[in-house]
């Protein structure tokens, strides 16, 4: 009895064959809701916010005014196609399958600076969820200068492995000299109101006022969502001199009560460095 006691494998052996590592992808295959798609209607949200997201950080990296288009288009009940087109830096061809096709995969994770988007999950969680529920690939066409060709690529992930998988590469004829675009199907709902696309994008132009958003509704309503506030470097100008005028007459004004001689004082001098309408009045 000793001796087959002995023989006897421990529960433990039988337990360590079970265990595996499990891929990033394939974690969140399985709980696509810790990534904000959840349901239908904040899946749409979620996909959009993400690729303007990295339309906005990559245009203020390059230091260009963003012009970022947002398109819609209802392929079927349930069924939409979130188009994503920016004016920003362009993608090179190295990065292109990297950074939409496979997740946490960034350049912002170890940067001590606040950002959009840090982990490297948010484009490439759109384009995963879009393959879960469509099948159907993202597509990117992308370009980083006049003298380079566009890069055109259809992607997939690899879950198992959390890889892209390159369906379709090619060079292509692209009007921009540089950007990016953004294709992806998705299983998603429609809805206006508070937390919706369009409100979204409303706030992000106000928030955003250097930004403007060409917005097409699945309705092919098309809104170009511009803050009221856009700046305007007169107006800046205008506002400063006028603080500034106000000090000088401020100043001028103590040191005309403490100094018989008034005449000393210039009533009509310039501000050295700002505009003419800019003067001490003392």
């Amino acid at each position: 009895m000793a001796g087959q006691e002995s023989k006897e494998t421990p529960i433990a052996y039988e337990l360590a064959k079970r265990q595996k590592e499990i891929s990033v992808a394939e974690f969140f295959t399985k709980n696509r809701h810790l990534l904000g798609f959840d349901n239908k209607r904040k899946a749409l949200l979620m996909a959009v916010k993400e690729a303007v997201d990295n339309s906005l950080d990559a245009c203020e990296e390059a230091r260009v005014l963003p012009e970022i288009s947002v398109e819609i288009i209802q392929m079927a009940e349930f069924k939409y196609k979130v188009v994503i087109e920016d004016n920003g830096p362009g993608i090179v061809k190295k990065q292109i399958p990297n950074i939409f096709a496979k997740l946490l995969y960034g350049s912002k994770f170890h940067t001590l600076k606040q950002a959009r988007g840090q982990q490297g999950i948010g484009i490439s969680a759109a384009v995963l969820y879009g393959q879960l529920t469509t099948g159907r690939p993202v597509k990117i066409t992308s370009r980083v200068s006049s003298k380079e060709p566009a890069l055109y690529f259809e992607l997939n992930i690899d879950t198992q492995n959390n890889k892209p998988v390159i369906a379709k590469e090619e060079t292509i004829e692209w009007a921009k000299d540089h950007g990016t675009k953004v294709e992806i199907d998705l299983e998603a709902e429609y809805l206006k109101g508070n937390q919706s696309v369009d409100e979204y994008l409303k706030q992000t132009a106000v928030i955003n006022p250097h930004v403007t958003i060409i917005y097409t509704n699945p309705k092919s309503e098309q809104v170009i969502c511009k803050s009221h506030r856009q700046p305007s470097f007169r107006a800046e100008r205008n506002q400063a001199a006028s603080l500034w005028s106000g000090a000088w007459n401020a100043y001028g004004q103590a040191k005309v009560d403490r100094i018989k001689d008034a005449s000393k004082f210039s009533h009509n001098r310039i501000f050295k460095g700002w505009p003419g309408h800019c003067k001490r009045n003392l």
